[in-house]
């Protein structure tokens, strides 16, 4: 800067604080003029309050004095304080002026105004108490207007109240308050409004003393920078050379270090084109700095990278700023290396991007690594998401853990977000407790954590068996992580389970069946040692005809005992092979429990318990598709039950119709079952209270019968007991009404049939030569049928007889039989004798066994061993009906 400039700037400065300080001066008698107003404002806004509360009081003491001296003078003295108060009359300074309209002239804010006023409002509101206590005193008082026009008797007492009552008092005291708090509040506005125009005189003054020292000083330095400014002039231009020295040696050093860098060092225009490069970049891309200059960065690219990456790197780049990014390049011979670079802009003196510096170093092999690390962190991933294990490391002091991926899925909560306390929040509440001991103690002792737990995950509150190994790692001495892994061991728990309750019901399996042999042994012995032992005393000769009987009777019972028995154990294992077929019939529902009722009506007399039948169905409605022999079964081992377990009180045994479904039940007042025990007495073998099932017998096999037969007609069975009262089995079957329904009444039978003198022709188609004479000794000696009686010793002689005899009136047909068998047999006779009727008799009276039957041909069905009763009802129905026609 010459010396004319320098002194041009002085001479200008020099005035420019002159008149800056001729203002500030102008401005401090400004603000002392500001201070005097705002005090001679505070005496007057006190005079006016101070008037206001003197008034009041003035009021209250001459009115008071007044009803108390009833001297006129002081009378006369409040009303001209009231006067002088409302500007009726004139103040001591002879101004006729309200003192509302006197405090509207003052610069008073809004709440300072409105504490004056409203103080004036309650003086005002307390006139009328003092002028009603002093017109009482007169004997004037309102006539409701506010006017006091009506004479009375003068009340004193009245008045003396009135002005003397704590509730005037109360009203003055506020008046006084009011005016107290304005007295506070505008003190306070104006001592702040004094001391704020103090404080900026204060601070004027120091800045006008601050200008003069400037000027004084400036003053001074001008002369002495004039007189050295030649000699600085030369200092500065030797400093310039030292400088542009020191920069050359700098940019030597730059040079060298550039050359020599470890790192690839670029230097490119604003395109992208190399204007320079290292030694380095030679080495590492092949390319000399002679091949590359000029040339664009663009020949190192592999097409690794997207448009999209490299739009984003030039648009941080031109922007301004620097870009630190990794590339994948290739070198002059194709091989493929990775940088790790960053970009910055080169800018000139107006900011402007000149070049762009590029500064990268080779991290291929560590980019391997990293590969192969990652790869590896995958496989372990991969393999503890197979394995379903999870990993953690929680640290001791912090109590914070990082955990693996799959340990965040077995958990469904990730514990690296929280401190580890919340995996006390999942683990299950009955293994929390023990869980806590474990850890403390390994963590104390330095013992192995291994223990098996549940969890509750954190989402959806499944519970999840957890096997968890861990261990303490120390560091000088102190535990300072606790590393290990989870592992989801839930389906391994479950099939553990499945395994024990598979145990426990193979056990139990065998356990039933060993108690179903040692039964059926007892149970088949039992009427066999009937059967044998009677037998025997049959032959004796000295036994009475009465005792004979007697002994047949037990022997008949004993069979039958014994073919129910095995009856029993054929159904069960029929029904085990799966390959029972349902046959619907028409049946008349109501038909059936009348047959079943009267069957074991005979036998709950015997036992004195009395047994009831409730149908609620019309025979029409009742008349439905069924499986008449599985309906039948399933309600007889019900029926036989129930009178087995019920020693008094009743059996009843009935349905309804409910939601399209038919409901039939036996329902007694017997021993009942235990909760536990209702659903297992359903199962092969089972019996519900083993010690009275041995009392009263059987194999276990009722029950399961019913069961799987009702599940064959559709339906479900179900029981309610309850131990010591009875029990209600009932069975659910859909109802399938019949379309078509004609009456089916049941033909009673008797011992002796009247037939005519006509002759009938029998076949016996019968290969055990002692069946075949029980048969004929009933036909021709019991029941004296005139018939002649045919017999076919297989299915072949039956045919035989068949076509040879076309008189032959009915056919008893074995079903197994050598040769050809009873179910051929009767298909070939009713090819040319289909209104012959055929009547199947076997040992298997099994459900399939009787829709073979039916299905061959026969017509009616009867079990071995035959019993006279039931050759009279097969004779009855098909010989008598062969007469009608």
């Amino acid at each position: 800067m010459n010396l004319k400039k320098l002194f041009t700037i002085i001479h200008i400065a020099l005035i420019t604080l002159l008149i800056v300080l001729s203002v500030l001066t102008l401005l401090l008698f400004q603000n002392k003029t500001h201070v005097k107003n705002h005090n001679e404002a505070k005496l007057k806004s006190y005079a006016i309050a101070s008037k206001l509360r003197k008034s009041s009081n003035n009021l209250t003491q001459y009115s008071r004095t007044y009803v108390l001296t009833s001297d006129s003078i002081w009378k006369k003295k409040y009303w001209e304080v009231l006067g002088v108060l409302n500007g009726k009359k004139p103040w001591s300074n002879g101004r006729i002026i309200s003192w509302k309209d006197s405090v509207s002239k003052f610069n008073f804010l809004k709440e300072e105004v409105n504490k004056l006023e409203l103080a004036f409002q309650k003086i005002n509101n307390l006139s009328y108490t003092e002028k009603k206590a002093i017109n009482a005193f007169d004997g004037l008082f309102d006539d409701g207007t506010g006017n006091f026009t009506v004479k009375k008797s003068p009340n004193l007492f009245l008045a003396r109240t009135i002005i003397f009552d704590e509730k005037y008092q109360e009203d003055k005291t506020k008046i006084l308050e009011l005016i107290e708090d304005f007295f506070v509040m505008y003190q306070k506005r104006i001592e702040l409004e004094i001391r704020k125009h103090e404080t900026i005189s204060y601070i004027l003054l120091g800045v006008i003393n601050i200008l003069i020292v400037i000027i004084i000083v400036i003053s001074t330095i001008s002369f002495f920078k004039i007189k050295n400014k030649i000699i600085l002039q030369f200092e500065e231009l030797k400093i310039a050379k030292e400088k542009a020295e020191e920069k050359e040696r700098e940019n030597r050093k730059l040079s060298v270090a550039v050359n020599q860098s470890a790192s690839v060092i670029v230097i490119t225009d604003t395109e992208g084109n190399i204007e320079y490069s290292n030694p380095k970049f030679t080495e590492v891309t092949g390319y000399s700095a002679k091949e590359v200059l000029g040339k664009n960065l663009r020949i190192l690219k592999t097409n690794y990278h997207s448009k999209k990456f490299y739009a984003k790197m030039w648009q941080v780049i031109k922007s301004g700023n620097t870009w630190k990014g990794v590339f994948r390049n290739k070198s002059k011979k194709g091989k493929v290396f990775w940088e790790q670079a960053t970009i910055t802009p080169i800018k000139d003196a107006n900011n402007n991007i000149i070049n762009f510096l590029s500064i990268k170093e080779d991290i291929t092999e560590s980019k391997k690594t990293m590969l192969t690390l990652k790869e590896s962190e995958r496989n372990l991933i991969e393999a503890q998401k197979i394995a379903k294990i999870g990993s953690f490391n929680l640290n001791l002091k912090t109590m914070r853990a990082k955990t693996s991926t799959n340990f965040d899925t077995i958990t469904e909560f990730n514990l690296g977000e929280k401190t580890f306390a919340v995996w006390r929040e999942i683990t299950h509440p009955d293994d929390a407790q023990n869980n806590q001991k474990v850890l403390e103690k390994c963590i104390e002792k330095g013992e192995k954590f291994d223990l098996e737990y549940r969890i509750i995950t954190k989402k959806t509150k499944k519970i999840k068996w957890i096997h968890g190994l861990g261990e303490v790692i120390y560091k000088d001495g102190e535990p300072a992580n606790f590393v290990g892994t989870i592992q989801d061991i839930t389906e391994r728990k479950q099939i553990e389970q499945e395994l024990l309750k598979a145990k426990k019901e193979a056990e139990e399996g065998n356990r039933l069946k060993t108690e179903f042999l040692n039964n059926m042994s007892h149970e088949i012995r039992t009427p066999m040692n009937g059967i044998i032992g009677f037998s025997e005393m049959l032959t004796e000769e000295n036994i009475t005809e009465a005792k004979r009987k007697y002994f047949i009777n037990i022997i008949q019972n004993s069979g039958k005992q014994l073919l129910q028995i095995i009856d029993d154990i054929l159904e069960i294992s029929k029904l085990g092979t799966k390959q029972v077929k349902v046959i619907e019939t028409k049946v008349c529902l109501n038909d059936i429990l009348l047959e079943l009722f009267s069957v074991f009506d005979i036998k709950a007399k015997e036992n004195n318990t009395p047994l009831y039948l409730k149908k609620s169905l019309s025979n029409e409605k009742s008349t439905v598709f069924i499986d008449k022999t599985k309906l039948i079964k399933i309600l007889s081992n019900l029926i036989e039950n129930a009178l087995k377990f019920t020693n008094k009180g009743f059996i009843e045994i009935g349905y309804y119709l409910e939601n399209e479904i038919l409901k039939i039940y036996v329902k007694d007042t017997g021993a009942g079952i235990d909760l536990k025990n209702q659903k297992r007495i359903f199962d092969r073998f089972s019996q519900g209270d083993p010690k009275l099932s041995k009392k009263v017998g059987g194999l276990g096999l009722g029950l399961s019968i019913a069961k799987e037969n009702t599940e064959l007609l559709g339906g479900e069975i179900s029981v309610q007991s309850k131990k010591g009262v009875g029990s209600t089995f009932k069975i659910s079957i859909p109802y399938k009404p019949a379309k078509e329904y004609k009456n089916i009444k049941v033909k009673e039978t008797t011992s002796e049939i009247k037939i005519k003198p006509s002759k009938y022709t029998i076949l016996v188609a019968e290969d055990e030569e002692v069946n075949y004479l029980f048969i004929e000794i009933v036909l021709t000696d019991k029941i004296k049928l005139p018939c002649t009686i045919l017999h076919a010793k297989n299915g072949q002689e039956a045919v035989d007889f068949c076509i040879n005899n076309t008189d032959i009136n009915l056919v008893l047909m074995d079903v197994k039989m050598p040769v050809l068998n009873g179910y051929e047999a009767t298909r070939q006779i009713k090819e040319f004798l289909p209104e012959l009727p055929i009547i199947a008799q076997t040992a298997y009276s099994t459900p399939d066994e009787i829709e073979k039957a039916f299905l061959a041909g026969c017509d009616d069905f009867i079990s071995k061993p035959i019993n006279k009763k039931t050759i009279v009802e097969i004779i009855d129905k098909y010989l008598l009906k062969l007469d009608k026609k």
